[in-house]
């Protein structure tokens, strides 16, 4: 994805730029940089009350974003 100002992502800042990710199986978001150098990685969140999870979508939360993977989550939100 790319980003044309500062975000937060699971409470981590990332810069301006372009990127890649992956959620792994451990619980986690992982987020690389286009030389494939580890930007940030956090942890995911359960959200067991999610009626119909998609293999991959983005829901409102207030003034920031989830980001899901199925039922595990992350919050982007501005910087």
């Amino acid at each position: 994805f790319i980003t044309d100002s500062a975000i937060t992502v699971g409470g981590e800042t990332l810069s301006t730029g372009a990127y890649g990710f992956g959620f792994s199986n451990d619980g986690k978001l992982n987020i690389f940089d286009l030389a494939n150098n580890s930007m940030v990685s956090v942890s995911t969140t359960k959200d067991s009350a999610l009626r119909r999870p998609r293999p991959l979508m983005m829901t409102m939360d207030g003034a920031n974003v989830r980001l899901y993977r199925g039922r595990d989550y992350v919050v982007i939100g501005a910087k």
